[in-house]
């Protein structure tokens, strides 16, 4: 039987400006689209480890066991325009948010059967992140405080790579570009840490507008072929794609821009 605080999920790929690339989480970690594997890292070093494993429903799990209590827990607030972008809290649970994934289109884009959650799964799943490498922070309308969306960072220190997901749930607010909106300023942000690399996403290939926008921005292919996956929907085959976003290409768009 699916764990309920599995099925909570992230748009992927920094979500720039995109909600079709969905994640699905656990406690652990990240269950992403069937095929999707990462590099696992050597946690005798006190590492965030990231362990491919068979998942049913063709999802591939990416399990992250090791907390650095050494590490300060953080007190997050990003000015995003309209939005803005905040450490979530207990409170931000609620019965809205846990049925961010039972309408259609969610189901569709996460790759997924639909999901019964309840406010109780939303709250186990927020006790989950230890908001010292896995930062699960709440995305926010400025004018009305409104809830919209998620975004997780789990950052591995040992190499000082990132994964980043935004997910914009209330259904509304996507394809309204609000992820596009609050990804400048967060990787702003993200990048004030200087243990911090460089920052990695997973996109589907079909989202041609996502990866055009991302490669704009500085991200690299880090990949030399895409990813298959299988659709939940129709046994077809997707296409995923792997990218990277360093502090050096960043910085260099930044001053492009900036210009």
């Amino acid at each position: 039987m699916r764990q309920p605080v599995a099925a909570i999920a992230a748009v992927g790929a920094a979500g720039l400006g995109c909600s079709e690339i969905w994640y699905k989480f656990d406690r652990f970690g990240v269950v992403r689209p069937g095929g999707v594997q990462d590099e696992a890292v050597d946690s005798a070093q006190q590492r965030l480890r990231l362990r491919a494993t068979g998942c049913a429903g063709g999802l591939v799990t990416i399990a992250g066991f090791d907390m650095n209590r050494s590490i300060p827990k953080k007190d997050i607030l990003i000015q995003c325009g309209p939005y803005f972008v905040r450490t979530i809290r207990m409170k931000d649970a609620s019965e809205r948010w846990a049925g961010w994934l039972s309408d259609t289109e969610a189901t569709h884009m996460l790759n997924s059967p639909a999901v019964t959650l309840t406010q109780d799964d939303v709250v186990k799943y927020i006790k989950s992140f230890d908001q010292r490498s896995h930062l699960l922070l709440g995305v926010f309308e400025r004018s009305s405080s409104l809830h919209i969306g998620i975004t997780r960072l789990d950052i591995e220190y040992g190499s000082g790579i990132a994964l980043l997901n935004i997910l914009i749930g209330e259904k509304d607010y996507r394809h309204k570009g609000v992820a596009s909106t609050i990804a400048m300023p967060c990787i702003d942000y993200f990048f004030r840490n200087p243990n911090l690399n460089a920052i990695k996403a997973n996109v589907l290939a079909r989202n041609s507008i996502v990866l055009h926008f991302m490669t704009a921005m500085g991200w690299k292919f880090d990949d030399a072929s895409p990813q298959r996956v299988r659709s939940a929907t129709d046994n077809s085959t997707l296409d995923v794609r792997s990218l990277i976003l360093s502090r050096e290409a960043w910085s260099a768009w930044r001053g492009q821009t900036s210009g």
